[in-house]
């Protein structure tokens, strides 16, 4: 038995998070009794790669404990498992031994996946409930389909008078703050709000609001701004008015802090600072200097109450006319995302496109409500058995969707025993709120504040570190104790710290060294930033450190450049995910520009870039007379003196190939494959991608290329000799033997473009009930609900930016080295210094701090396994291949071989998609969007699949109590795969194969399906029936002994 059906791990960075999942999936295969366990188990995770890591590890153990040589083995996977269960190893090894055959010879029912994937997967199955076409296409890259519906909006600026309006006051307000009238990135950025988690109810809220009423809203804004305004001249007035019946002067004042304040609000200069000190205690400090005569001071001192009055109603509104231009300031772009909005809803009904950003809200719409035994019949299996990787960047929305799934599992018992759920994660290393990510989520759940089971939660820390030697974990011990006491305004964020020890595992010493560098501005610090990390490289490689196990952590992706660009010029070899972007490749630039140049002739920067590389290429001398001969050309003219080079070009051939084909062509005619190219390979594969998806014409594919180009980038190459340049958010869940975080100054409460929802009462704002705010500190003062709005932004962000430094100061297994600002005027920087005041350890002047000695390399890393290199490119033009293409649908269905090829496959096909009678419409309705059909085969074929799937002898194994597998893979003992047409395994756990075929009967047809029957019986199912069903003219059943 498991321990808990409902188990929390708090996994620390390096503490055995993976092996803890694993030994947890382990033991749940080994005590269950069920024939396939691994089918009623569910893995979530976030990517790809960690569900590859998963399913190898799960595979390698269950490969190892079936060996005899594991009985002897010191393996601290078995040793365990053997303790937990209370198993003899024999017995383990044996059991393992049978499990590892189930699971190769039914690896499709490996439920290990991403959490998108598995929605994914219930968009699927539920697309009709959810009015979408079932033959949909996932959209992965938002921010182009984004792009695509601001510019069809502004298109139709001109024709739509009152979007027209909206657009032209935008462009205004936007010159009126010394903004460019360009709006579209404007709309663009606002435009993200759509496919935003985190936003998603507050846009819903305005759904309905129409631009007539959010411009009667901002006029209401403005006729109380004015008003506000109106009421703080008279103020002012009020205070002047004073001063002069009382005869006091401004010189009277202390520093004249008090009259110089009025007058700057009278000028409707409202830029006025609250933070001063003359403003701290107005009502009883007194505000006059001592030298002043005493008839004055009495004079003031006698009014000071009604002054103090004045000032305080000042502040007030000061901050009610900040608050409503707040209001105002976003209120243009927020009142065009419904138009927005429906344009991107209008592009992904034309190109039957669904975004990934939608699954999440799409599920939780429809699905919450469903009765959970539903949900699992429409899915075709039901889980016992959920693990939940990750679980502090999971979602709200996810988890929500998650919930009645697993209610049902731990809460009502099945053959005896209950279901399970396991939950790891670390609040610590939650790096991704902006996307949907809450810790909060997995803080409550841990401390038990919040439990959405019936069932009670047991809560484990695992608290020993296997990635770093002593002294780092030491360190991070040290440093994040004292961070647990000074940084947090939120005392549960604080404890979270707090509790977060580590033991450590590797007893090697280890080094952790602080280094602080100087510079009287960002410029200079840069520049000893720089210079200290190529130091400290140049000692690793002295010591004769592979470069492999080097890696350099930054916040931002400007520092990665600055710092890759400097150890390139320095000879030094480096993989950074700049270096990837396929942008900063000449040959793929080299293709963009000779499209561009193709596409408009006239585009002279383009022409002089294709020049300048050929140039290059052809190591021309004197480029500056090249260039020049070659600019003056016309159209015609240039692409023959090309062709005079070598390059024999077809120019009107060019025009005339689709996008792939005349990119391959490029690149074989200007000879730009030399050697492997992962490159071009990967830029293809983009190309391919778009032909497929997209209206495919060249200018739209320029037009794609040049949003997407910022993002795309090759995959990044293990083990390859060369220092590693990563962001830190890149780094999570990685490992190095070398850390090296440079510019490690960052703000905690400085960011860009922050924003905030901010309530309204509906009764005092034209029916709005949330305003969109640019955040700063004078949201503080915007009442209760501000200051609560402050403080409650503000802690997330003392999380936010502690445990980006915390999965930095994580990463390194032998060597850390931070380097921070000898300034330490806030934010890292300031964390570093007072830790080591703290500590006792500060000495001024001292630059260099180091804990630990320069550890002796003892082991290869994650990050050093063998480097796969692609060993040649991979392409081949259509042209010399001689293939032509005939559509099946459209030519074979009314030729001669229509009956024996055409009809029966696609038959077989169909029936692929069907588990029961309710999908034959479905399916067909599949292939017809497809164009695998034409109108005029729909009813003869409707009929033929009716007629199989309510015969007397087949409706029974067309019925969805029964679980399905269409054409599933099955590995014999032998090693051979064979793929049954149909195999259902029936309530009571028999087994019954159908095959389709047509044509005449023939007896390998009888020796087929008996050699499916004996695989099936080796996975220990007893096979009840077999059964070939002819399709021809007439449907004909045919029984076989099993």
């Amino acid at each position: 038995m498991l321990s808990s059906s409902f188990l929390i791990y708090n996994a620390s960075a390096g503490s055995g998070k993976t092996f803890t999942l694993v030994k947890h999936y382990l033991k749940i295969l080994f005590i269950s009794g069920n024939v396939l366990p691994f089918r009623h188990i569910l893995a979530l995770t976030f990517t790809n790669k960690a569900v590859g890591e998963m399913k190898e590890r799960i595979l390698k153990h269950l490969s190892e404990f079936s060996k005899p040589e594991i009985l002897n083995a010191n393996d601290a996977m078995f040793i365990s498992l053997c303790e937990e269960l209370g198993w003899q190893p024999l017995l383990l090894q044996s059991k393992s031994k049978d499990l590892l055959e189930e699971l190769v010879h039914n690896y499709a029912a490996f439920e290990i996946s991403t959490i998108d994937k598995f929605n994914h997967r219930i968009i699927r199955t539920f697309a009709h409930d959810l009015r979408l076409p079932v033959n949909f296409e996932v959209e992965i890259d938002q921010n182009s389909m984004l792009v695509e519906a601001v510019d069809s909006l502004i298109t139709k600026a001109g024709t739509d008078e009152k979007l027209t309006e909206v657009i032209i006051n935008f462009a205004l307000e936007k010159a009126d703050d010394d903004k460019s009238f360009d709006v579209s990135r404007d709309l663009y950025e606002i435009a993200k709000l759509i496919t935003n988690e985190n936003d998603k109810p507050y846009i819903d809220n305005i759904s309905e609001k129409t631009l007539d009423e959010f411009n009667q809203f901002k006029l209401e804004l403005i006729t109380q701004q004015i008003d506000a305004e109106k009421n703080l001249d008279n103020v002012c007035n009020s205070f002047f008015n004073l001063l002069h019946q009382e005869h006091i002067e401004a010189g009277n004042f202390k520093g004249g802090y008090f009259p110089k304040y009025f007058d700057k609000l009278k000028r409707k200069d409202f830029s006025v600072s609250f933070d001063a000190a003359w403003q701290s205690n107005l009502e009883s400090e007194p505000l006059y200097a001592k030298s002043l005569n005493n008839g004055t001071k009495e004079v003031l001192d006698r009014i000071q109450p009604e002054l103090a009055f004045l000032f305080q109603t000042s502040k007030n509104l000061v901050f009610r006319i900040k608050f409503l231009f707040a209001l105002y300031k976003n209120i243009t772009p927020i009142s065009v995302l419904n138009a927005i909005s429906a344009e991107l809803t209008k592009l992904k009904q034309d190109q039957n496109k669904l975004l990934i950003s939608e699954f999440n809200t799409l599920i939780n719409d429809e699905i919450k409500n469903q009765p959970t035994p539903y949900i699992y019949e429409r899915l075709g299996e039901k889980f016992r058995h959920y693990c939940l990787d990750e679980f502090q960047d999971t979602s709200v929305l996810q988890w929500q969707n998650m919930i009645p799934l697993i209610d049902n599992a731990i809460s009502q018992e099945k053959e005896g025993s209950l279901g399970s759920l396991l939950l790891v994660g670390d609040a610590k290393q939650a790096i991704y709120r902006w996307r949907g990510g809450k810790p909060e989520q997995f803080i409550d759940l841990y401390s038990g504040a919040q439990n959405p089971f019936q069932t009670n939660c047991t809560s484990l820390n695992l608290d020993t570190n296997y990635r770093s030697c002593q002294t780092i974990v030491s360190f991070n011990n040290s440093f994040f104790e004292y961070v647990s006491n000074s940084v947090f305004s939120n005392p549960d964020y604080g404890k979270l710290y707090k509790d977060s020890k580590q033991h450590f595992n590797n007893n090697n010493t280890g080094l952790v060294e602080i280094h602080f560098v100087e510079g009287d501005n960002q410029e200079e610090r840069s520049a000893a930033y720089i210079a200290s990390t190529f130091e400290i490289i140049q000692n690793c490689i002295a010591n004769k450190q592979p470069l492999s196990g080097i890696c350099v952590l930054v916040r931002k992706n400007k520092e990665a450049v600055a710092i890759s660009n400097h150890l390139i010029s320095e000879g030094i070899p480096v993989v950074s995910s700049e270096s990837l972007l396929l942008k900063n490749s000449s040959e793929v630039q080299f293709i963009i520009n000779f499209l561009k140049y193709i596409t408009t002739p006239n585009n002279e920067e383009a022409k002089i870039l294709v020049i300048e590389f050929l140039a290059s290429q052809q190591e021309i001398v004197d480029s500056h007379w090249f260039n020049k001969s070659l600019m003056k050309l016309d159209e015609m003219s240039f692409f023959k003196a090309i062709s005079n080079m070598g390059y024999h070009i077809d120019y009107y051939g060019l025009s005339s190939l689709p996008i792939y084909e005349l990119i391959e062509n490029l690149i074989k005619t200007f000879h730009l494959i030399q050697h492997s190219n992962a490159y071009l390979q990967c830029f293809l594969d983009e190309v391919l991608s778009f032909s497929n998806k997209k209206n495919a014409s060249l200018s739209s594919f320029l037009e794609y290329f040049e949003v997407k180009v910022g993002d795309v980038s090759i995959s990044m190459p293990e083990g390859q000799e060369a220092i590693k340049i990563m962001t830190i958010h890149k780094s999570k869940g990685l490992e190095f033997d070398t850390v090296i975080y440079p510019f490690a100054d960052s703000s905690v409460y400085k960011t860009m473009n922050d924003k905030i929802w901010f309530p309204l009462n509906p009764t005092e704002y034209d029916g709005f009930e949330f305003a969109y705010l640019n955040f700063n500190k004078d949201i503080s003062n915007f009442g209760e609900t501000g200051s609560s709005l402050h403080t409650d932004h503000n802690s997330q962000k003392e999380l936010d930016a502690v445990n980006v430094l915390y999965v930095a100061l994580t990463r390194a297994v032998n060597q850390l080295y931070i380097l921070t600002s000898a300034k330490g005027d806030e934010g890292y920087a300031r964390f570093f210094i007072n830790y080591l005041k703290d500590s006792e350890l500060w000495q001024d002047g001292k630059m260099i701090y180091k804990f630990g000695d320069f550890p002796e390399r003892t082991s290869i890393t994650k990050s050093e396994r063998a480097q796969t290199i692609q060993p040649a490119f991979i392409g081949n033009l259509k042209s010399e291949l001689n293939i032509s293409v005939v559509n099946n649908a459209a030519l074979l269905w009314n030729t001669t071989i229509k009956n024996a090829i055409e009809k029966g496959n696609l038959i077989h096909d169909i029936l692929k998609e069907i588990t029961s009678k309710s999908d034959i419409e479905t399916a067909l309705q599949l292939f017809l969007d497809e164009g695998k059909l034409e109108i005029g085969q729909l009813s003869p074929l409707k009929e033929t699949l009716l007629n199989i799937v309510t015969h007397n002898k087949l409706a029974k194994f067309f019925d969805s109590s029964c679980t399905i597998y269409n054409e599933k893979e099955i590995i014999t003992k032998n090693g051979e795969l064979i793929r049954p047409d149909r195999l259902v395994i029936t309530t009571d756990n028999k087994a019954v194969i159908i095959d389709y075929k047509t044509g005449s009967e023939k007896d390998y047809h009888k020796l087929q399906i008996q050699s499916y029957s004996k695989a099936v019986n080796e996975l220990g199912f007893y096979v009840e029936n077999l059964y070939l069903v002819y399709v021809n003219d007439d449907i004909k059943i045919v029984q076989i002994s099993a």
